[in-house]
């Protein structure tokens, strides 16, 4: 298990009233393509526990490519619970794209961590999918663990998420249970991908005139393996990922010079060492600094109930929407020794739907980073593909995608190769590297051992 896994690739095949038509534990940059799922029920519930009967279930995978497969309940199974797709803790940015669902009680339901470390703007996006007389197209719950979410945004300020929504008969389109709000951008000229606003909840739907043609990446050709490319095609992706890093560490950098005003520890330190006169100052002094206020700065002022009275501390909050969006501050603020008012919190769980210039870089961020993960997950699979993998381009790509999930790939390598000296020495720097703490840090121990 601790070493590379080969992905596997499914084109053009049929389930048919399998409680498990793909079952996939821990196998990344798998594809699987042009097939259909009648999702069946037989005598036991499916390996996901909360199904009869699922599609694709996948847990702790990533780099995969589910596209263009046909899902619907298989019609002579009985009463039960049938889902399109299950995934869960993918921790990285995925997709599924360009799929069709119908009859199901989840199209497709989220479950853990399905976001790239804390940053909640990099994770699972839907795309391009469409929907059919389903009880809910789009769900993200949560794991025993309380986590759930995926991406915060999908869909982009100029280019709509492109999923159609059932039309009859649904109770939600897109129901929310993750640790931060969701923003979904549908194009408003399209009557089927405007999602009912009684049929969301926690997410914040965004009309645009943008649309999103969705073109087939995989699906459309006949290839036995078409996420093979010719050298044009991957010149054309390692120029795409590239341009689109640049881009992504342009606006990073200007992300990063604005949070706290460049100095989140001096700022963490006045608002510690204020004292109570020096709230008028302190105050505007953060409010100067605003919308880019962080969540530990956020943290440390709701704590100074000796220097901001309420008032002036709603005024802070309200100003930083983007950290409202997330979970952890609301509990926070009502958990705290001297909780803020219920009625302001209220007010704030609203103002969270808002939008600042700190949005709009976590907007151009998450767009560059998808279009240069894209790319990225494109080669993997290319390279994987090979009949010889060349490990030492598959290790400079996965170094190119990045985060944990990645280095664990890349120790997976070294370990095939026999080279444990890198695979430790790696293993060992990764608790540094990804700020791993409690049960992840466990965990990690764990994975070492």
């Amino acid at each position: 298990a601790l070493s590379f896994s080969p992905p596997f690739f499914v084109n053009r095949a049929a389930f048919s009233n399998n409680d498990n038509g793909v079952h996939v534990n821990k196998v990344n940059n798998f594809t699987i393509l042009n097939s259909s799922f009648d999702v069946g029920k037989q005598d036991s519930k499916s390996e996901c526990m909360k199904a009869d009967g699922v599609g694709i279930y996948t847990n702790e995978s990533t780099g995969f490519a589910i596209q263009e497969n046909n899902f619907t309940k298989y019609m002579p199974a009985p009463p039960g619970i049938f889902l399109g797709t299950w995934i869960n803790n993918t921790k990285e940015a995925d997709e599924v794209y360009k799929n069709y669902f119908s009859d199901l009680s989840y199209a497709n339901y989220s479950e853990g961590k399905n976001w790239w470390q804390t940053d909640r703007f990099k994770g699972l996006a839907y795309f391009c999918n469409q929907n059919q007389s389903n009880y809910a197209d789009f769900y993200v719950g949560r794991n025993t663990q309380n986590e759930g979410g995926i991406q915060s945004d999908q869909g982009y300020w100029e280019h709509a998420a492109g999923n159609t929504f059932t039309q009859s008969g649904a109770t939600w389109h897109f129901y929310n249970d993750g640790e931060h709000l969701l923003r979904y951008f549908y194009n408003q000229n399209i009557a089927d991908q405007a999602p009912d606003l009684n049929k969301v909840f926690n997410v914040s739907p965004v009309a645009i005139n943008y649309n999103n043609n969705c073109p087939s990446y995989y699906g459309g050709g006949d290839d036995e393996k078409p996420m093979a490319m010719s050298a044009p095609e991957q010149q054309q992706a390692e120029m795409q990922f590239m341009s689109n890093l640049a881009d992504y560490n342009i606006v990073k950098a200007l992300y990063t010079a604005l949070t706290d005003g460049g100095d989140t520890d001096g700022t963490v330190f006045n608002i510690q060492t204020a004292h109570p006169d020096d709230m008028w100052a302190l105050r505007a002094q953060l409010l100067g600094k605003s919308p880019h206020l962080s969540m530990v700065a956020l943290k440390e002022a709701s704590d100074r109930t000796d220097v901001f009275n309420d008032a002036a501390l709603f005024d802070i909050l309200a100003a930083n929407p983007d950290e409202l969006k997330k979970e952890e501050l609301i509990l926070y603020l009502e958990q705290k020794e001297e909780p803020l008012p219920d009625y302001m919190v209220n007010i704030l769980k609203q103002v969270a739907t808002g939008t600042t210039y700190k949005t709009v870089l976590e907007q151009q961020m998450s767009l560059y980073n998808r279009n240069k993960t894209r790319a990225a997950h494109n080669m993997i699979r290319h390279i994987v593909t090979d009949s010889i993998v060349d490990n030492n381009l598959l290790r400079q790509w996965l170094n190119n995608l990045g985060g944990m999930q990645s280095d664990k790939q890349i120790i997976g390598t070294f370990v095939q190769e026999g080279n444990y000296a890198n695979a430790l020495s790696l293993a060992n720097m990764l608790p540094q590297l990804y700020a791993l703490q409690d049960d992840e840090l466990m965990a990690h121990n764990a994975y070492v051992d």
